[in-house]
Formats: C-alpha cells, structure tokens, sequence
C-alpha cells in the first residue's frame, strides 16, 4: 500500500515537470530607469506612432477597438460615480479595484489620445479618492494588486498633468499600501503562489516600481527585480510544456492578461523582459485559449472557468510577437460579425497598444482542427470544421491538485449541429460557496481527498461527464495522462489513462474519445477490474437537453433536435438523474437543485475480468 501511494504521488508529479527550464536573466542586470513619465509601455513618442496607427485606418478591427474603448471612457466621465471604500459580502474589494483599474486605464488613454481635459479631471478625481482609503485591502491581496496597477497607470501616463498635492498623494498611498505590504511577511509568500496570483501581483508591483522609481530608486529596482524572480519561480506552472492553462481558459485570461503587462513593462524601459516571454509554452498558450472556444460561443469550460467564449483581447500580443495573425481568428470574427462587441476589459489599454502593432484586416479560419498538449492538466480540443454546425470536443485528463481544480478527469463537452449537448455542471460562485461552508466553518479552497470542496455542486466526479467507480470520489493524488492524440479526418480525439485516478478500485482505466468522420461522438471506456474486487462502474451525462430513456438507449431533445445514446459491449443499465455524493452537507443542499439533466449507466465488472464499453452519440 505505502508502495501504491507512493508511486502515485510520483506519477502525478510526473504530470506536473516542464520540457525545459526557462532562464531569467535579471540578476546583475542595471535596473536603473533613465526615461521621463510617460513610461510605462509607451512613451510620448511611441503613443505618436499608436495614435498614428489608430487614425490611418489601416485596420478596421482596431479602429473599432479604439472607437468602443473610447465610448466607455465618455460613459465613465458622464456617470463621474465616487468610489466607495466598500467590501463586498465575501469581505473582498476586488469589485472595487478592478472599477479603478477600468476607469483609469480607458481615461488615461483618452487623455493621451486626445488631450480633452475632462478625461484628466475624471482620473485625478479617481487617484484622489482611492488614495485617500485607509487602504488597498492587502487581506485578499488580488484587491490590493488590481488597484497598485491602476494608480501607478494613471501617475505615470498623467505625471506631467496631475496637480503636485495628487502626485504625492499616490506615492504616498502605492508606497504604503503597496510596497509596504509586498514586503510585509504576512503577504510575502502571496507573490510565489503558483497560480494566476503570483501573475497579477509581481505585474502590478513590477509597474509601481517602473513607474515610481524617481521616489526611492534602490527601493524600487531591488522591488522590479524581485517581481521578475517570483514570476519566473512558477510562470512554467501555468503554460509548460504545451501552452495548457491548467486552471481553465478563464484564468489563462487573468493570468496572462497581466503577464503581458509585466512583460511590456519591462520591455519598454529595460527593452528586455528578462526572458519571461521565453517561458516554455507561454507563446503556444495562444493557441490553446483558441482552441478552448467551441464552435457556437461556447468554452470548454472545466475546472472553475466560464462557460462563455468571451472576448479574449489578450490575443492580439501574440499575433503581434509571433506575426501570425490567425491567432486573433475570434477576435476579428467577433469584431466583424457581433453588432454588440465593445472592448471593456480593465487591460483594454494595453490591448489596443498590441492590436496597433498588428496589420490585421480579415483572418481566415485556421487549418489546424485539433489542439492537444501535456503537463498537470493534459487535454484534447478538437473539432470538425469552424462553421457553427460543426461538431466540437474538449475532453481532459489531469487531477485534482491544480488550483481551481474539479474531480472531473477524463470528462469533456461536446457540441453538434448548433447546440451544446454535453456539458460541464455549473457551479456556484465562490461567494456562494465559502458563505455556505462558513457556516460550518469550512472552505471550499483545501483540496484533500475529505475536503468540502468536493461535495460542492459541480466540483464532484458525479457531476462531470466521466466515469465512478465503486461509488467513490476521485482519488485527489491522481492524474489521468494523455496516451496518444487522433488527428485525421477519420477520428480527432484522444486516448487517456485515468487507472491512477481509481488506484484502489480498478486494476487499469482507460478512455478513448473521437469525433468520428461522420460527426458522432465515440466514447470507448476500457476498464479492467483488481483481482479480488468487483469494480460498479457509474457513467454519467451532464446535459441542459430533456433527458428521456428509449429503446436501450438515451435520448437528448432540444429546440427540435435529437441526440442519441446507445451503449455496446457491455450489458448496462440506464438511469436518469442525479447520483448524489455521499455526505453532502445541508448548507451545500440547496446548489444541487441546478438546472442542468442527468442521465447514464451503470454495470459491474466482475474481479479479475475487464469490459470495454463504446458508446455513441449521433444526432438524429
């Protein structure tokens, strides 16, 4: 068993090594800055070429980009709102800090492109207020983070503008509330936190030292320096070896959004980012984030990222540093084709200065039809053409020690004809769920193997489209690897290993998922039982379609449309509804009156003997 265990252990930290080791080389390097405010990004004169760009109309995407980022800063000038020192509550200010990063980055962009004095008057009185808070809530440091990066945009890219009394004020307020607490031991170790955080807190830090280095130059290069060496401790956790996101395509947004800020940052003062562009798998992510959006708007949302493909402008740095403007396929389809786009992200500054860089016009569909990749989160995304009726699949492996994680190895979505007809369950919010285990004072964050997250609507293996085994949790130790990749017009899929998901209850699990050439969907589930255990396999389908059991098989129903499910190999029984966990809280209750189906099967293989079951989903 020890042996068992440990093997284990070391197969999911197999999961988990890059293919190269990334070098930074800042150590020793002159740190000093020698430029005038404006600085960060883009200096006067290179604002001049921006501008230059946006006014000579050589792309209609970004001329539409400007155009709407634009308008939300007319719109913050006319509301002209106070903002509020105000917890949300979870006890959290990020909703805050990320307004104040909104307001000031649109603003400050206005004034430098048009010189208009209302759109100065609007940031200073923004810098005014949030520098009078009696902090920047360092407690949940993403607040604290989001409105460093704010504050330092609007001193830096307004210095010349700003009144003397609002300049003091916000180096003041960024080194207290900011450096001061970046070097704080009880906030330390939140720069080396190897998720999405350890990107948006070394960014932010790394811009307020750029940009208030006059003030303290030792203290702020010594601060520059540091945020690079934390970034680089855990980039390549986030993008090695393939590009992966291992905590889902909604944080690859967050978490690279921010890493374009910090890289830029140091590449428009030191004209290097020290290699962290370099990080094995970072440029290849792009594809991957492309990838993640099926056919219909919709993601392959797994772990705790969202359902909707939203606009991903953090695109345009890669098609403007790999000179492939295919990468931006969704951006410019969404920019042509979506009478409602507008560019309101917080970052949308810094995208429009990458977008500028980029000569796109119109962008045909890429070639490539399937994505895969290794590390802690491996997957396939593959799909039969990029016309909306095309079919669509995201299947993965993985465990469930990534942050944001799920028990959902081995499970995927799917999309045919127009419609997503298999599904990732959704979740509650975090609000929701930390107030719910609060009360019995719990937290949906640890990951152990009798954590409550797990018994959390949608975090559990019983939610996902994959498999249960002798009706257990996923062991939390595992990680499904990704065996081999289909790539013809044939069959797009994968084969995956899950048998270290299930090391105490099937001898070896595997599962083979394919679009086939005819559009269906092949599932084909290999599961050999130990030798002295039955192994009661439960397959279970996650779906918004009606559910109803016909002829041996499963019928989906939406909008006019059918969908079949039918089983061979294998004698099952099918079932509707959901299989409940077991010890599921009263306070988690409520989240499982969910509007999503469920539907699947069940069967016994007996010790000692293996069944491999294929099942197929057809529209009719």
């Amino acid at each position: 068993m020890e042996f068992k265990k440990w093997f284990t252990a070391l197969l999911a930290a197999v999961c988990v090594l890059p293919a190269q080791a990334l070098e930074v080389t800042v150590k020793g390097s002159d740190l000093s800055i020698r430029s005038a405010h404006p600085r960060l990004l883009a200096d006067e004169a290179a604002f001049k070429q921006h501008r230059k760009a946006v006014l000579a109309c050589r792309s209609k995407a970004l001329v539409r980009m400007h155009e709407t980022y634009m308008a939300m800063a007319d719109a913050c000038v006319a509301e002209d709102a106070p903002v509020e020192y105000a917890p949300d509550a979870a006890g959290k200010m990020l909703h805050v800090s990320r307004e104040v990063l909104r307001q000031m980055g649109c603003c400050a962009y206005a004034w430098r492109f048009t010189k208009d004095p209302k759109y100065l008057r609007r940031a200073e009185s923004v810098l005014n207020q949030v520098c009078s808070f009696p902090d920047w809530h360092p407690v949940h440091y993403l607040d604290a983070a989001e409105m460093t990066a704010a504050v330092a945009l609007g001193y830096d890219w307004l210095y010349a503008r700003l009144k003397p009394e609002t300049r003091e004020r916000c180096e003041q307020a960024v080194t207290a509330f900011a450096f001061d607490t970046a070097e704080d031991n009880r906030w330390r170790h939140l720069f080396r936190k190897d998720n999405n955080w350890h990107q948006v807190l070394n960014a932010s830090l790394a811009v307020a030292a750029i940009a208030l280095y006059d003030t303290d130059p030792e203290r702020c290069r010594a601060l520059v320096e540091r945020a690079v060496l934390d970034n680089a401790l855990h980039i390549e956790r986030g993008y090695a070896p393939d590009g992966i996101y291992p905590e889902g395509h909604t944080y690859w947004g967050y978490g690279t959004g921010f890493q374009e800020l910090l890289d830029l940052s140091l590449e428009g003062v030191y004209g290097t980012d020290f290699g962290l562009s370099q990080c094995p798998g970072f440029m290849a992510s792009a594809t991957f984030e492309r990838a993640a959006r099926g056919n219909i708007g919709l993601a392959f949302n797994y772990s705790d990222s969202g359902i909707r493909a939203e606009s991903r402008p953090q695109l345009w740095y890669f098609a403007w540093k790999s000179g492939d403007p295919g990468l931006a396929y969704w951006e410019v389809k969404d920019i042509e084709e979506n009478p409602k786009y507008a560019l309101k992200d917080r970052l949308g500054f810094l995208y429009l200065w990458c977008a500028s860089h980029c000569a796109v016009r119109s962008v045909p569909a890429p070639g490539a039809l399937t994505f895969s990749g290794q590390g802690s989160n491996p997957l396939v995304m593959t799909r039969g053409g990029w016309d909306r009726k095309d079919p669509y699949l995201g299947v993965k492996g993985g465990g469930a020690q990534n942050s944001h994680a799920h028990l959902d190895a081995g499970s995927f979505v799917f999309d045919a004809g127009g419609f997503r007809w298999l599904c990732e369950p959704p979740a509650p919010g975090y609000s929701k769920s930390e107030a719910a285990l609060r009360t019995i004072n719990s937290t949906p964050w640890n990951r152990k193997q009798d954590s409550h997250r797990w018994k959390v609507f949608g975090y559990n293996n019983r939610q996902h489209n994959t498999l249960t085994i002798n009706g257990k949790d996923h062991d939390v130790r595992g990680c499904a690897t990704l065996e081999e990749v289909f790539d013809t017009p044939e069959r797009r899929g994968g084969r995956f290993d899950l048998s270290s998901i299930f090391p105490d209850d099937a001898a070896r699990v595997e599962r083979t998922i394919c679009i086939e050439a005819d559009g269906s969907l092949r599932i084909t589930d290999c599961v050999a039982a130990k030798d002295s255990l039955d192994a009661r396999v439960s397959w279970n389908y996650t779906t918004h379609a009606t559910v109803s059991l016909s002829d041996g098989g499963i019928l989906l129903q939406q909008k006019g449309r059918t969908m079949r499910i039918c089983v061979k190999g294998a004698s099952v029984d099918f079932r509707t509804g959901l299989d409940m966990p077991e010890d599921v809280p009263d306070c988690l209750l409520p989240f499982y009156e969910a509007p999503v189906q469920f539907a699947g099967y069940t069967l016994t293989v007996p010790a000692g003997t293996e069944a491999t079951i294929t099942t197929t989903c057809r529209l009719l």
